[in-house]
């Protein structure tokens, strides 16, 4: 299928880690606002982090979420292995990208 990563690509880039490093890739962690401050991306190039969960407190507008999905990708994400982005958007009570995105 188109885009996704080869497997044996995949394979040698996770044998090219550092235990730590792919330990890290299991974990996913958040940024505290809408921009991400050096604490956080500190925590996600040290720690290895596989990515972040984003809240409501991170989204204020279209192009300032793009600008920090670009600076997490940028510090987290890697060569063959972006880094994760998820919402958690339950729908319901729960949307966060409210005002943001359309059904």
């Amino acid at each position: 299928m188109g885009g996704q990563t080869n497997a044996p690509d995949l394979d040698q880039l996770v044998a090219a880690m550092s235990l730590e490093e792919q330990v890290g890739q299991l974990i996913l962690g958040h940024v505290p606002g809408a921009t991400l401050d050096a604490e956080t991306a500190a925590t996600l190039r040290d720690c290895h982090l596989g990515g972040v969960v984003l809240f409501a407190r991170n989204f204020s507008t279209a192009d300032g979420s793009r600008a920090l999905i670009a600076q997490v990708q940028a510090i987290a994400g890697r060569p063959g292995l972006p880094a994760i982005v998820a919402i958690d958007q339950e729908g319901g009570r729960v949307q966060r990208l409210l005002g943001l995105a359309t059904s």
